[in-house]
């Protein structure tokens, strides 16, 4: 069994989901993120949450199934998304540009992906934290890993919203 074409078509979607969905950011909040007091914080501004999706789309994933394709059962390593959004996130950066950047690395993702053919789909590998897997489950992962920043992106637009309207009412609810 191969991957669907409903798998393929989701992971091509999702940078322009994503990007869909950033631009319902305010300007003035891409690189805000919630008091880290709230229980129910997500650690990443809206522009570190595009940084990571797109690291860990080259440093992550793309690695990840070409060792699954080249080597015999390799262990593949976890990524720091704290880590790398440090050393990748400035003042400077433009999130059109790493947006940019994730829409071309997806895509070069997918094209490895169609390339698959129903055999090396069975070749495994072991991902920390994960355990053994095929690499038809290290991409359902990569599917998941979409869902779960998306749903990131929307609880951060909900955050995002109850401080404009805090900002706008003083500080009391308009209910």
């Amino acid at each position: 069994m191969g991957i669907s074409s409903e798998v393929i078509a989701s992971l091509a979607a999702m940078p322009l989901r994503f990007e869909r969905d950033f631009c319902l950011i305010p300007r003035a909040y891409t690189r805000w993120k919630p008091d880290s007091t709230d229980k129910d914080t997500h650690e990443f501004s809206a522009i570190e949450l595009a940084r990571h999706l797109l690291d860990v789309e080259t440093e992550g994933y793309q690695v990840r199934i070409q060792r699954m394709l080249k080597e015999t059962n390799p262990w593949l390593a976890a990524i720091d998304g704290r880590a790398s959004i440090s050393t990748h996130i400035d003042d400077a950066v433009e999130p059109r540009e790493v947006l940019a950047e994730f829409r071309a690395a997806r895509r070069a993702t997918v094209r490895l992906i169609q390339g698959i053919d129903e055999y090396q789909m069975e070749r495994q590998g072991y991902l920390r934290g994960h355990g053994q897997m095929t690499l038809r489950g290290l991409i359902y992962y990569l599917c998941s890993h979409d869902l779960q920043h998306l749903a990131c992106l929307q609880w951060l637009l909900g955050r995002i919203d109850s401080q404009v309207i805090i900002g706008a009412f003083g500080g009391h609810s308009a209910s």
